[in-house]
């Protein structure tokens, strides 16, 4: 298993993440394969997937070794746990939730907070969190 710096730093090498919404298992999947064929390491399932634990779980036992698998959209504990037993190896989130990163750190699993606002990367930060997603990017332009 690999250690958080090291999915961080894997992650990071990666330089895009393929973010995998479907409205089935088969679609998540086939996007998966598209993904992953065109040289994408880095693939994160959303729990917004109907039953994205199994396909994690699926793609756990079958991507190789270089590909970093997440589970998106980790907003309960609850999720955190099945994507961890599932086999993710970082979890990302629509925004911080103090009970959610504490737990992945418990479980020592990456964790990628979303936050906006100063005040939001600024308590993460404070957390021990090292990597922020800005969600939602689309109220940022370009000049920021």
């Amino acid at each position: 298993m690999r250690t958080p710096a090291e999915v961080i730093a894997g992650v990071k090498a990666c330089g895009v993440v393929a973010v995998i919404r479907a409205d089935n298992a088969e679609e998540a999947l086939g996007a998966v394969k598209a993904v992953r064929d065109g040289g994408v390491l880095a693939i994160e399932v959303t729990f917004t997937v109907p039953n994205a634990e199994k396909i994690i779980a699926k793609l756990a036992g079958e991507l190789s070794d270089d590909v970093y698998l997440g589970a998106g959209t980790v907003t309960t504990v609850e999720q955190a746990k099945m994507a961890i037993e599932a086999g993710a190896q970082y979890m990302v989130s629509p925004a911080y939730d103090a009970e959610v990163f504490a737990y992945a750190k418990r479980q020592n699993v990456a964790f990628f907070p979303g936050v906006l606002t100063p005040t939001e990367v600024l308590a993460a930060k404070k957390a021990g969190a090292e990597v922020f997603k800005i969600f939602p990017a689309s109220r940022m332009g370009p000049a920021v």
